[in-house]
């Protein structure tokens, strides 16, 4: 499926992505967020955040399938 970020898709829509950084301990951490209307979402951890935009709308897309 390739709806466009932010078009409704059989009642999912993406939010964001949004891009975001975090300092911890053991190192510096940066990647995409995203979010969709019926609740799924990125991995909680920001390791695993996508670090492109693009990858996070794929990933997004991937959870319709």
């Amino acid at each position: 499926m390739t709806a466009a970020p932010g078009s409704p898709t059989t009642g999912h829509t993406l939010i964001g992505p949004r891009y975001a950084t975090a300092s911890l301990p053991d190192d510096d951490y940066a990647g995409w967020h995203w979010k969709c209307s019926c609740g799924a979402e990125a991995s909680p951890w920001i390791q695993n955040w996508p670090e492109s935009r693009e990858e996070a709308q794929g990933e997004w897309r991937l959870h319709l399938e």
